[in-house]
């Protein structure tokens, strides 16, 4: 949540650079800690012996994902037709979306991992 309230206020602050500048550090630093987390749980949910298999391919989809769906849809559809802070709001509510989501997903704390 708090990486989508920066980015929203990153595109607030554009013309002020060293405002702009921190916000997207600060978003940077927010979405690296929610990386490392979700790639911890992405590891515990596949069986040992194909723990680096699932991970790799989970990682490379995301990558994927990101690199080119994300970059055309919020780049070329949504930024030039609802403008930057409005992109930043709709990608911020799916990802609020995607934590309700996440609550679906089976705890592995305190599991033996096979």
């Amino acid at each position: 949540m708090l990486s989508a309230v920066l980015i929203v206020g990153f595109t607030k602050v554009l013309a002020i650079p060293g405002w702009a500048h921190a916000a997207i550090v600060l978003y940077g630093f927010v979405g690296e800690a929610a990386i490392a987390t979700l790639y911890t749980f992405t590891s515990e949910s596949y069986p040992t012996n194909l723990r680096a298999t699932g991970f790799g391919c989970a990682s490379l989809v995301g990558r994927l994902t990101m690199a080119f769906l994300v970059s055309l849809v919020f780049g070329g559809i949504l930024w030039p037709t609802v403008g930057p802070s409005n992109a930043f709001i709709v990608v911020g509510t799916l990802l609020i979306a995607s934590m309700f989501l996440l609550n679906r997903l089976p705890e592995t704390r305190g599991k033996v991992l096979n």
